[in-house]
């Protein structure tokens, strides 16, 4: 008995250690042979998990690649996996890539480790692929990936016209260049701007815009219209761009002339007509009419006022004056009574506004001599030098013949002015009724 009483415990404690059987019984013995099995222990090899089974990657442009997702995985097990590793597969594998890991050996229990993908695609349409990441030990997770390859948005631009005519400063043509952006590209646009630019942007203006802020679904197109309106007279050229990102950036140029306004201008703005004989006739003296502008005028009208004024012919009544053109009025002073004389000689045109030339004589006795013009403004000369010479005439208004004539200069500052030498047809002649003579003088001052 002793014997086996060893025997039963060293049977005990073997069972106790391997986990097998416990000791007791009817008699105070537990043999191994009556022990039941005890279940396994959780946790006795690695087991892998992953974060999440699906990865949706978008609309992602071909030849671009999306931002990575990253894929978490865990060893949800109790023992150390084997070395792990990542690998994609499935009929769009190729558009997928594997990114930065850190799953390139053994995961310890409860330990984890990470792994990215990137979606790339190549060409068009829906992708799919199947990530997986094993160990053994540890078994295998997978997630399923998919996306969808899309093209590019490509914009084109055409224009009805591009040549805008001639317009005059401050106003629009009528002249309508209307432009079309088509997307010609596999995908949507980006959100669409059209800016002007060029030498002359702000000489062109847009009267329609239906592309600005705009999105363009491939094949379809938007349109905008431009027309000439300058600020600045001179040749004139501005470009449209249309940008979208993605779409591209495309330009239509315009081009235009800027005609500056009709603008009257008469010279001189004053005449002089002398002194002449009541019932006499003076020369006639000619007024320019210009137009310093692009632009034709209006149909022009003339009108002369004052006492004995007239126009003895024109070329401006009546007349479209064109573009840096004149036309001439000629003007005489005949008289009816003595005393001074003031006229106007006005000339309207719409467009090119009005201009007036002031008109001044004298009438006199029709006998006696009559000098024209009464009064002469010299330009401004250097000490030493020498104006340039103004002409006057001397007419005998009477009706018999002068004596011989005599031409000198008297006043306060006679010393300053000189009788031009050869330029003296008065002095010594006797001057026949309704005969005129000429006295040529120049300003010479001293001081």
């Amino acid at each position: 008995m002793k014997k086996n009483w060893r025997f039963d415990v060293v049977a005990c404690v073997v069972g106790l250690v391997g986990m097998l059987a416990s000791c007791g019984g009817d008699d105070g013995v537990h043999h191994l042979a009556d022990a039941p099995p005890l279940p396994d222990t959780p946790g006795a090899v690695g087991m892998l998990t992953i974060d999440r089974a699906t990865a949706s990657f978008g609309s992602i442009m071909t030849g671009t690649t999306s931002s990575p997702t990253t894929f978490t995985i865990t060893n949800s097990g109790g023992a150390v996996t084997g070395v792990l590793a990542p690998a994609l597969s499935g009929a769009d594998a190729g558009s997928f890539a594997l990114g930065a890991s850190t799953c390139s050996a053994t995961l310890p229990p409860a330990a984890t480790c990470t792994v990215e993908v990137t979606f790339a695609p190549t060409s068009l349409g829906a992708k799919s692929a199947t990530l997986a990441v094993a160990a053994t030990p540890g078994g295998m997770v997978t997630a399923a990936l998919d996306g969808e390859g899309t093209g590019l948005g490509a914009l084109t631009l055409t224009s009805t016209q591009t040549a805008l005519g001639s317009v005059v400063v401050g106003q629009t043509g009528t002249i309508l260049s209307t432009f079309t952006a088509t997307n010609t590209g596999t995908a949507p646009t980006g959100t669409l701007s059209v800016i002007p630019a060029g030498s002359d942007p702000s000489d062109f203006a847009k009267s329609m815009d239906m592309c600005s802020g705009v999105t363009l679904a491939p094949a379809a197109s938007c349109t905008f219209e431009v027309r000439h309106a300058p600020r600045t007279a001179g040749a004139k050229g501005a470009l449209y761009q249309v940008i979208g990102s993605p779409g591209g950036n495309v330009s239509g140029a315009v081009t235009g002339t800027a005609l500056a306004p009709a603008s009257l201008r008469a010279v001189p703005l004053q005449v002089e007509l002398g002194s002449v004989a009541v019932g006499a006739a003076s020369p006639s003296v000619t007024v320019t009419i210009a137009n310093l502008g692009d632009q034709p005028t209006g149909m022009l009208t003339q009108s002369v006022t004052g006492d004995g004024f007239a126009a003895t012919s024109t070329t401006c009544n009546g007349a479209l004056l064109a573009g840096r053109t004149t036309c001439t009025v000629a003007i005489e002073l005949r008289p009816t009574t003595t005393g001074p004389k003031t006229g106007f000689l006005t000339i309207l045109g719409g467009p090119g506004g009005s201009v007036v030339t002031t008109l001044v004589g004298t009438g006199v006795a029709a006998t006696g001599l009559a000098i024209t013009p009464s009064a002469k403004q010299f330009a401004n000369t250097n000490v030493g030098a020498l104006s340039a010479a103004q002409q006057f005439t001397i007419r005998n208004n009477g009706t018999a013949s002068t004596g011989p004539l005599a031409a000198t200069i008297g006043g306060g500052a006679a010393g300053e002015y000189e009788i031009v030498a050869g330029g003296d047809t008065c002095s010594g002649t006797a001057l026949a009724a309704g005969a005129t003579c000429t006295v040529s003088v120049v300003f010479a001052p001293t001081v």
